[in-house]
């Protein structure tokens, strides 16, 4: 989009984007995509308001970054089921007064399987109003068989009603596209917008190898929620463990599952090697001091965790999925290791912890990959997209919508 076109054809947009858990402790990548793709067209002129999950208690309305947010309370059953799940049972009354006072030229959906996605799928017909969707998970088929045959039924069902109300469908990376046309969805509505990466915040902290004998720091960076695998890398530094091999490791990130972990760590007596940080509003300054960053999830898009380590020069070891290949090429910017497998990971992490060379020679590799992406690119992308998709018209540079029903 050239500079003429943001400040005649987009400025005035309004866009009511659909993100649970946007700009809460709980959010995670999905989440930090949109905020970052939010905050630059608001900047370009368009007017936006969101509507999320992620409180407790009464609903409110709150500003970030010049982004209206509408928090719909929600009732938390992460302890029931151990994983991230979460009721907004006052959602659908909510959103049509958001809508009739904000009368948004085009709704935008962040996940497939956000519980707000469903809401805006669900109104997009009654009120007239294209529907955007982003997908950011690809292929299911590495996810345990419980999660997995849940997760299928679910893009069977839901997943197909959204996909069908979608006039356009952005994918974060193209093994996505290629799931979902895969899943039957048909390619020319479907749009590759890659995630991005802040080059500025996320730089490497020291161009030389260290070699001094430190002991070397493996880091998690991600929601604490089955799919993510931090169980895996925990088991993997289990066998390092015993196998006396020297390591520190930190996990960043909340949810469900820190308990049970922490427990594990208690229970083994390594509280001093392994630490559970939480949730970090800038990961930049960890990632500068980690020597190894690992990804051993069983479904991704384009993950931003191994953006951000790849821009930050550091090493980075992941389950071999496609969401990962997008990025990883495996031996050349970084190590991919058979998902679900903690000996494939101890293994890999290893011969790191043992090769500082190798590890930096993975790392300069990655650093390369990750200055072909910026978050200017994927707001561009996605601003283009939402234009396309919007049956709203320009007037002397304005635009205007159709009335919202009473």
């Amino acid at each position: 989009m050239s500079q003429h076109q943001e400040q005649i054809g987009f400025h005035g947009m309004r866009i009511l984007g659909f993100c649970d858990y946007f700009g809460s402790e709980s959010s995670g990548g999905t989440e930090r995509v949109a905020r970052e793709v939010y905050a630059r067209l608001a900047s370009r002129g368009a007017q936006i308001q969101v509507v999320t999950i992620g409180k407790r208690g009464a609903a409110s309305v709150r500003d970030i970054d010049g982004i209206t947010v509408h928090d719909i309370p929600l009732v938390d059953l992460s302890p029931v089921f151990r994983a991230q799940v979460a009721f907004a049972p006052t959602l659908l009354r909510r959103v049509p007064s958001i809508i009739r006072g904000f009368v948004p030229h085009v709704l935008h959906a962040n996940n497939l399987y956000f519980q707000t996605t469903l809401a805006a799928a669900m109104l997009q017909r009654f009120w007239s109003l294209p529907l955007v969707t982003t997908a950011h998970i690809g292929s299911l088929q590495h996810l345990p068989k419980p999660t997995r045959w849940l997760a299928q039924g679910y893009e069977r069902t839901i997943g197909q009603l959204i996909l069908k109300r979608s006039s356009r469908v952005i994918a974060v990376s193209q093994s996505v596209r290629n799931y979902l046309v895969g899943r039957g969805v048909n390619g020319n509505k479907i749009d590759v917008v890659h995630n991005g990466v802040d080059l500025q915040t996320f730089q490497p902290a020291r161009t030389e190898i260290d070699g001094n004998g430190s002991t070397p720091l493996i880091l998690f960076i991600g929601r604490l929620i089955g799919n993510k695998g931090p169980h895996i890398l925990l088991e993997a530094l289990f066998d390092l463990n015993r196998a006396n091999i020297r390591f520190s490791a930190v996990f960043l990130g909340s949810g469900p599952m820190r308990r049970i972990l922490e427990k594990r760590v208690l229970a083994k007596g390594l509280q001093s090697l392994i630490t559970f940080a939480g949730h970090v509003e800038e990961p930049a300054p960890h990632l500068r001091n980690a020597d190894v960053i690992v990804r051993p999830s069983f479904s991704e898009g384009m993950p931003l965790t191994v953006l951000e380590a790849m821009a930050s020069r550091v090493c980075v070891v992941a389950s071999d999925i496609p969401g990962n290949r997008d990025l990883i090429q495996n031996g050349r910017t970084g190590l991919l290791v058979r998902a679900g497998s903690a000996p494939d990971l101890a293994t890999a992490l290893a011969l790191l912890i043992r090769d500082p060379w190798r590890r930096r020679e993975l790392a300069a590799g990655g650093y390369q990959i990750a200055q072909g992406y910026s978050w200017a690119e994927t707001a561009e992308g996605t601003a283009n997209v939402l234009m396309t998709a919007g049956t709203a018209h320009r007037r002397d540079g304005s635009w205007v919508s159709k009335q919202a029903p009473k």
